[in-house]
């Protein structure tokens, strides 16, 4: 039985597109991390530390239009074990 944390942190890459929206990448470490759960939202609607309100992720990329900028997102990793990461807070500022 795996008790132990994953050692890396839950992360996204978010890359502006040329509309002024963002394209936001979740990153797996596998064997590490082998799922991945988040949420977004406008900035300051989103309480990154309510476990319970973050989603499964299918570790597609989002796509944000520049009207929902700004905007918050939150991920945490899961290794095979079903250990967690802690939240990764991620704010994507306005164009």
């Amino acid at each position: 039985m795996d008790r132990t944390p994953p050692v890396y942190a839950a992360d996204a890459r978010v890359e502006p597109l040329s509309d002024g929206g963002v394209v936001i990448r979740p990153s797996l470490h596998p064997p590490e991390l082998t799922s991945l759960r988040w949420r977004w939202g406008a900035a300051g609607s989103v309480d990154c530390d309510d476990s319970a309100a973050i989603t499964d992720s299918a570790v597609a990329p989002l796509r944000l239009q520049a009207g929902d900028l700004p905007a918050v997102y939150c991920v945490y990793g899961l290794d095979a074990a079903g250990n967690r990461t802690p939240v990764t807070r991620i704010d994507i500022p306005a164009p």
